[in-house]
């Protein structure tokens, strides 16, 4: 299943990071200092984009990072260091063996996703028990605002969900695989969030 949203399928790698780079810095880096990734573990980066990234990607651990956009990826390959992968593949159909991460990073990617559930189900197969994600994104908590809605229409399609509502999301599809541990306004008076899953059996 291929994503939808338009930005991200134009390929345009300067325009993303002229967009994306300097804003989200350093949420990635406390994203990836949050995961405290060991010498001995492996780690899947969902959403690799452009490789914004690999900057903040520890020498310990094993890192494999994938996107479905080919062009993002060639920036990617730029930035990659020894020890990361790259793979060109669906969100929801990962090429990957049950239980082979021991923790998932998740930065900008789950509102961009057609099919939310999908990957997460696809997370919980992919990670081991008792393994980690965490989730740097734009969710909104609010009420049920029509003229958010109304735009949503528009923006779900170019780019993003700017209504996605994490809480009932993982209310109604994440609470017999996952445990969220931990959840953080950030930025932009917390519509952007930190949230951290655990797998559960």
């Amino acid at each position: 299943m291929k994503s939808p949203q338009f930005f991200y399928s134009l390929g345009s790698s300067f325009l993303y990071d002229a967009l994306i780079a300097r804003f989200f810095t350093p949420f990635r880096q406390e994203s990836f200092e949050s995961l405290d990734v060991q010498a001995n573990e492996t780690v899947l980066i969902a959403g690799a984009g452009t490789g914004l990234d690999f900057p903040h990607v520890p020498k310990e651990g094993n890192f494999i990072a994938f996107d479905l956009n080919e062009g993002m990826l060639k920036q990617a390959q730029k930035r990659k260091r020894e020890n990361i992968s790259l793979v060109r593949t669906d969100c929801h159909t990962l090429p990957f063996q049950d239980a082979t991460f021991d923790k998932v990073s998740c930065f900008l990617i789950v509102s961009i996703i057609p099919s939310p559930e999908l990957f997460f189900a696809e997370l919980h197969r992919v990670l081991k028990p008792g393994g980690r994600i965490v989730v740097f994104d734009k969710f909104y908590e609010g009420q049920n605002n029509p003229l958010l809605n109304a735009i949503n229409l528009i923006a779900s399609r170019v780019a993003s969900n700017i209504n996605f509502n994490f809480s009932d999301f993982s209310e109604r599809e994440l609470a017999q695989s996952f445990k969220i541990t931990a959840d953080e306004g950030k930025a932009l008076s917390g519509y952007f969030r930190f949230i951290q899953l655990e797998r559960l059996p």
